[in-house]
């Protein structure tokens, strides 16, 4: 019977040696992948964080509510999702923040805090 579970051993730990090495070889592609990756370093951040030298994403002036749903809805998915759930009044509330600043960051804000409020 001895011999039975050193058999078993062996045979277990032969099969290990492949698994092992295909591992080792997932492994180093993906680190030469990672060497490959290189850091654009023409943008630097500001003293509060923000990119230097690159201009925040343009959104169309003056579209109408429909429209403006319609860039958020095929642009700015996530920011959508949240203001779909927001009341009506919320909703007016966005667009009349897009109205007045054309910023996607101020508007992203908008909506976060408006949907955290309920």
């Amino acid at each position: 019977m001895s011999s039975f579970i050193v058999a078993i051993l062996l045979v277990g730990s032969l099969s290990w040696g492949p698994l092992s090495h295909a591992k080792d070889s997932y492994l180093d592609s993906i680190n030469g992948e990672a060497d490959d990756i290189t850091v654009d370093s023409a943008v630097s951040l500001d003293a509060s964080g923000q990119p230097q030298g690159a201009e925040a994403p343009s959104i169309p002036k003056d579209l109408d509510i429909a429209g403006f749903e319609e860039l958020l809805r095929s642009r700015y998915i996530g920011s959508y999702m949240f203001y779909n759930k927001l009341s009506d009044g919320d909703k007016t509330s966005v667009y009349d923040e897009y109205l007045s600043s054309k910023d996607i960051e101020s508007i992203r804000k908008k909506i976060i805090s408006l949907f955290s409020s309920h």
